[in-house]
């Protein structure tokens, strides 16, 4: 059976659109050369299905606007509808395939769908992410802050390792204008990295104004040491939050601001006049603080030979010049530096590494004293035995050993009197507080009797058992 085709024109009104194929019998409304947008077969405009097998009808509209003429319902303005109609089989076949949705008009109708979002779901996005950001933007702000407390406090901490290595290394301490470049050549780093944090804020030096190490800094250690060190400070402060106030810049501090800095205590900002107005807090001003006393040990050399051409000598850090020591020499000098012990002669003795207070007597020609890793040695030794081996060996005078007062001596009674008087001694030295009266006059202590009785002139049992008891 042939296919019919009804068309019905409205009265003096022309067709605006040309007919198209939509599949599932779906009547629409579609402006000419108009491609429709969504569909959920996928299929994109009516020409697509114009080779298909599909019934459809297409409404005709005069206007610009598209209207849907969904389910039967006609748009106002329609003036033509074509209706074409395929045999039975062919509507079967057809039935069975969905209708497409196609959004049209911002509306949706039955086979249509809308793409868009309203103003007011749009506001409510952004309310709910306003909320959301207000809660959690704090507590990342915070994490962030504490991270960079961590770093500067880690940095400041490595910086001032690194000063004092490089100060035992050059054996030289620098001052304001060039400690960034020391610690940033003994960590291979730039000197940005070193003179600003990484907020980007200026570190900054300070010295304390009564810091004498043989004068001002800088200081270069020479063979003549220095006297103990005064006030041996320094501190780097730095800010994570704003810039240090302007008076808080590298330099010899004024006393008022460095001791108030100095003994800030930890997240507090100092009470000195130089952070008075400054508007950071405690916690982002972060301040390493170095003593530079413990760097130096004291050096003590005594020349007791008592002959004025045998004048003892001595170097630092393996330098060939030699300075003498007359008399005594009482000086500090850093940390690690190689002390070389020279004889009149000047050849070398013995070497040292300065790693503690220490002092050294020349004495027979030789030095003695605490050196090479803790070892005793003492080069009059021989001396010593010599002198031990012949009071022993000397016979006993007979008049001492008959006299009543020292009848029975020995050489071996003089020894345990002597090593009672030390042993008494060291018991008093070793008490807390040391050689303590424990509030009595001094003949009324027992330590003090015990070696009286043993060591006082004439009357002690030492002088008593030694006095004429050797034979000339």
């Amino acid at each position: 059976m042939s296919t019919l085709r009804d068309m019905t024109v409205a009265a003096g009104v022309p067709p605006a659109v040309e007919a198209g194929i939509l599949p599932g019998g779906l009547s629409c409304g579609l402006r000419r050369n108009l491609r429709v947008q969504s569909c959920h077969s996928g299929r994109q405009d009516a020409a697509l299905y114009g080779s298909q097998e599909y019934p459809f009808s297409v409404v005709g509209i005069s206007r610009c606007d598209v209207r849907a003429a969904c389910s039967g319902a006609t748009p106002s303005n329609a003036t033509v509808t074509r209706t074409f109609i395929l045999p039975a089989t062919t509507r079967a076949r057809t039935a069975q395939r969905a209708i497409p949705t196609i959004a049209l008009n911002g509306h949706r109708q039955d086979g249509c769908r809308c793409n868009g979002f309203t103003l007011v779901e749009i506001i409510a996005v952004l309310a709910i992410m306003a909320v959301l950001v207000g809660v959690v933007a704090p507590s990342v702000i915070r994490r962030i802050d504490r991270a960079a407390w961590t770093k500067e406090t880690a940095d400041l901490n490595t910086f001032a390792d690194a000063l004092n290595q490089s100060i035992i290394r050059t054996k030289t301490i620098p001052s304001y204008t060039n400690w960034a470049s020391t610690v940033a050549s003994q960590m291979s780093l730039p000197v940005s990295v070193i003179s600003t944090n990484s907020r980007r804020y200026a570190r900054a030096f300070l010295i304390d104004p009564s810091l004498s190490i043989n004068g001002a800094l800088p200081y270069t250690q020479t063979p003549n040491g220095t006297t103990k060190p005064v006030s041996a400070r320094v501190m780097i402060v730095s800010s994570l939050a704003r810039a240090l106030p302007a008076s808080v810049t590298n330099g010899v501090a004024s006393a008022t601001n460095f001791t108030a800095i100095w003994n800030a205590a930890e997240n507090t900002v100092p009470a000195g006049p130089a952070f008075s107005g400054w508007g950071g807090t405690g916690e982002d001003l972060r301040i390493k603080k170095l003593n530079l006393e413990p760097l130096f040990y004291q050096l003590i050399l005594v020349n007791h030979s008592g002959n004025t051409n045998t004048v003892p000598r001595f170097s630092i850090d393996e330098n060939s010049n030699t300075t003498a020591v007359t008399n005594w020499l009482n000086k500090y000098y850093l940390d690690s530096t190689v002390i070389g012990l020279y004889g009149a002669t000047t050849n070398l003795q013995t070497c040292h590494l300065l790693k503690r207070s220490i002092s050294f007597l020349f004495e027979s020609d030789a030095w003695r004293g605490q050196v090479q890793g803790g070892e005793s040695y003492s080069s009059s030794g021989d001396a010593f035995y010599n002198t031990a081996v012949t009071f022993f060996s000397r016979p006993i005078n007979p008049a001492a050993e008959a006299a009543a007062q020292t009848h029975g001596v020995s050489q071996y009674g003089v020894m345990i009197a002597m090593y009672t008087f030390m042993f008494d001694y060291v018991y008093w030295a070793n008490q807390c507080p040391h050689f303590a009266n424990h509030g009595q006059s001094p003949s009324g202590t027992p330590e003090f009797l015990l070696l009286d009785n043993q060591g006082k002139t004439s009357i002690g049992n030492i002088d008593r058992f030694s006095a004429n008891m050797i034979v000339p």
